[in-house]
């Protein structure tokens, strides 16, 4: 990563993006605010573990409104490298006030997994600068088909049944907090298991992770993380201390012990985001909420962005319709909501609380303009 004006993340279909898949999808995403003149994508090609395609010139990529493909073609001949260029469609310059996504569909990936470099070079009235992407690809055949709760609702010190369905998974490891205020309970599984019984739940909110692993294609391990939380009617609530520096919570009317989701972000058309930052390690858990036009698809993506010299690419998540999702962060760690990209129009808005670890903590959050 370097001196880009926009900042660049990435999601794909299926998640994870695997090796050797014939009809991905990969969505990439730029995010600020800039004045550009083009962007070039280089997508490595080859068979390799660092390459992401073999066939490029067989990668469709559909811009957003404004913009075109004004040329495509590999670098060299030797055919490592491929670049497409998006440029403005009618002018010289477009204005970028909000998210651009930029999807590429079909990509065949290579026959062996590993992490490749996708570089977008942007040119702006600024300057120009490149950002490097690394994308992971998954071993062959791994696949999730099902990941979810049989009971996301229990009554107090009850159990709730995790479920799953994962093709080439040899192992994995669940982490669960029957009690936030105590430490995480883990558990290791062969590749076999398809449920675990989560007992003693006693916190109001108690978050639940999921590792799968599998074997990758060096003779090493590959392994993918999925969350998710359980209800507890009449649990425990342990809460940090919320500072909000703009008008963005909404404490709603429910009281706080019969629902520990009691807080409430709308982010509308105008404010498209919303930076929430941690100032000890704690557990961000998040609730989907319907209460305006109920869409049928997901209203919120959160982003943690990794630090500017770090090779790899921000981590990003999609708060699932009508599941709730949990996500850990680490003392400092910024996490940014906004409005998720296939969200026509109107507010997205969704449910919220914190669970610090170990000690007291605050959560602060700020609107970005």
């Amino acid at each position: 990563m370097s001196d880009t004006q926009l900042v660049y993340s990435y999601s794909s279909n299926p998640e994870p993006l695997t090796a050797n898949t014939n009809d991905a999808t990969i969505n990439l995403i730029g995010t600020g605010k800039a004045t550009i003149e083009s962007l070039t994508l280089t997508l490595p090609a080859g068979q390799t573990q660092d390459a992401l395609t073999p066939s490029p010139e067989a990668v469709k990529v559909t811009p957003p409104k404004g913009w075109t493909t004004s040329s495509r073609g590999y670098q060299q001949s030797e055919k490592k490298k491929y670049d497409i260029t998006l440029s403005p469609d009618g002018g010289d310059t477009i204005d970028v006030s909000k998210d651009v996504k930029f999807v590429l569909h079909p990509v065949a990936t290579s026959v062996k997994d590993g992490t490749c470099t996708v570089t977008i070079t942007e040119k702006s009235t600024k300057g120009t600068g490149s950002w490097d992407l690394q994308i992971r690809k998954g071993p062959a055949g791994f696949a999730v088909e099902y990941f979810g709760l049989k009971e996301s609702v229990v009554e107090f010190n009850g159990t709730a049944t995790l479920q799953w369905k994962i093709k080439g998974a040899t192992s994995y490891e669940i982490i669960w907090y029957p009690d936030t205020t105590e430490p995480a309970l883990t558990q290791q599984l062969d590749g076999s298991s398809t449920s675990f019984d989560l007992t003693g739940l006693t916190s109001a909110t108690s978050p639940v992770i999921l590792i799968a692993y599998a074997k990758d294609g060096n003779q090493g391990t590959f392994s993918h993380q999925m969350a998710t939380v359980v209800l507890v009617k009449g649990g425990k609530v342990v809460s940090g201390e919320f500072i909000a520096t703009g008008a963005v919570e909404v404490i709603r009317k429910d009281s706080v012990d019969q629902d520990p989701f009691s807080r409430q972000v709308t982010i509308s058309e105008t404010n498209k985001e919303y930076t929430f930052t941690a100032t000890t390690d704690g557990l961000f858990c998040a609730q989907p909420t319907t209460d305006n036009a109920k869409p049928q698809s997901p209203q919120v993506t959160f982003r943690i962005p990794r630090e500017k010299n770090s090779a790899q690419s921000d981590a990003e998540f999609t708060l699932p319709y009508q599941i709730p999702m949990t996500i850990p962060l680490r003392k400092g760690a910024t996490l940014i909501a906004r409005r998720a990209m296939n969200l026509a129009s109107g507010a997205a808005a969704f449910k919220y609380c914190w669970f610090p670890l170990g000690v007291a903590s605050t959560l602060t959050i700020d609107p970005t303009p």
